[in-house]
């Protein structure tokens, strides 16, 4: 009977069994499509805050080029998790099409007042990145939490620019003294 309950791996008569290969899961591997579309869309709110900066115009071109790139992420993500979940295609379709329909008709709106005088170019350009941002929060709220991360970081830059454009003046006279006070000390070593 001891002899029974002997383990089979210390008999060097036992054959060995061939080992499991280790399960890598998919962020092991490295990042998902979804991960990376996350990250362009970062990206572009960052370029799209230099564009706003420096042309007012061209910010609210832009935005309204980039807008809907946002609603294919969105999308693509929904599709990949909903799918999973069983969702079917025309309910997901539907949900993200209401959804990001709002964002093309605000944004007409928002020109359509700076055509009329109510807003000038630089203004029509962060109440439109505002308009994406919120759009892009309420994406993360219904559909996947990390375009909320991104819809708050969109916020958080429009309110940043409505900030510097504000103290402009205050913060290039701060920067100018700062970078005379590191030219003489510099000089001065």
């Amino acid at each position: 009977m001891a002899d029974e309950s002997k383990d089979v791996r210390s008999d060097p008569g036992s054959v060995p069994s061939s080992p499991t290969p280790p399960v890598v899961s998919a962020k092991a591997e490295g990042l998902s499509i979804e991960d990376w579309s996350l990250f362009a869309l970062v990206a572009l709110s960052f370029v799209g805050f230099v564009v706003s900066a420096f042309s007012t115009k061209g910010g609210l071109q832009y935005w309204l080029f980039v807008a809907p790139l946002f609603a294919v992420v969105s999308i693509f993500s929904a599709w990949s998790r909903g799918r999973k979940r069983g969702q079917s295609a025309s309910e997901i379709l539907k949900l993200q099409i209401l959804h990001w329909l709002v964002l093309p008709i605000s944004v007409f709106l928002i020109y359509r007042l700076e055509i009329s005088g109510r807003l000038d170019a630089g203004d029509a350009g962060v109440v439109a990145l505002l308009a994406i941002a919120i759009t892009t929060f309420l994406a993360g709220v219904h559909f996947d939490w990390r375009l909320g991360l991104v819809g708050v970081a969109l916020g958080v830059g429009a309110f940043g620019a409505a900030l510097v454009e504000e103290y402009f003046w205050l913060i290039g006279m701060l920067a100018l003294v700062a970078g005379g006070v590191v030219f003489l000390l510099r000089r001065k070593s």
